[in-house]
């Protein structure tokens, strides 16, 4: 059975808190491990997100792209620091760049 890598699971899960407001979230397919590595965010969760991941620059990110729709894909990298739960600094990048 496929299972989110724990980095991706992190994001997700402090996206969800700080985004009540995210409505979708398309999982990429798994890899030849059983190991999904990348998420799709919605539109407008997508808008918030890019700029503070991209100021971020976390090493457990492969890619950030941009899909149809303006939907930003993060792909978590396949080796070892995909597995490492911590915190993504994304409260504090956001009052940086928003406030």
């Amino acid at each position: 059975m496929p299972r989110l890598v724990p980095a991706a699971q992190q994001l997700l899960n402090q996206v969800g808190e700080s985004r009540t407001s995210m409505k979708k979230v398309t999982l990429g397919d798994p890899d030849g491990l059983g190991r999904v590595r990348s998420i799709t965010f919605d539109a407008a969760t997508s808008r918030w997100l890019s700029p503070i991941l991209s100021a971020i620059g976390d090493d457990r990110i492969k890619d950030l792209t941009h899909a149809s729709k303006s939907r930003l894909t993060v792909t978590f990298v396949s080796d070892y620091r995909a597995d490492f739960k911590t915190p993504f600094p994304l409260d504090e990048i956001d009052r940086v760049l928003n406030d």
